[in-house]
């Protein structure tokens, strides 16, 4: 193949790989916060089930800081340190959410208050707020509280 050909042919590699970007980045940017919300809220439980801190950096926004069903305050530190366990210190086999509500407070804030089913050893049902916040394009979690339902 001469030169040009090479060049041409990288050329349009390089506008074919630019389209495909710009494609699959505008399907989620229509999607409305409410979804994307959600989305968030369903990998955060799937990180915590799974004890996995490296998802659950990309979710927590660096001033992170949770009101705990124990009533202990937990930073970002804490909460990646011990991702895989209740406050309680219980180890999670099961973690699902339900009645999930999504109030959009403006483009880039949210509050996000459910219902948490987490199975250990010592089972519950937590009813849960999250504040979340998009930043560089991403929803992260700022601010959580929990407490247990009787």
């Amino acid at each position: 193949m001469k030169p040009l050909s090479l060049s041409l042919l990288a050329a349009m590699l390089l506008v074919s790989r630019l389209a495909g970007a710009q494609s699959s980045g505008a399907s989620k940017t229509r999607e409305t916060p409410e979804t994307q919300i959600r989305r968030l809220e369903q990998e955060y439980v799937a990180a915590r089930q799974a004890g996995d801190s490296a998802a659950l950096a990309r979710m927590l926004a660096p001033e992170f800081m949770s009101v705990a069903s124990t009533g202990r305050v937990e930073n970002r530190s804490y909460l990646l340190d011990h991702a895989g366990v209740t406050p309680s210190g219980d180890r999670i086999t099961k973690m699902v959410i339900d009645s999930v509500n999504v109030h959009v407070l403006s483009p880039t804030e949210a509050v996000v208050v459910g219902r948490r089913v987490v199975t250990t050893t010592d089972s519950g049902n937590l009813r849960f707020m999250h504040v979340v916040a998009k930043r560089n394009g991403h929803w992260q979690l700022v601010a959580a509280s929990a407490t247990t339902i009787k």
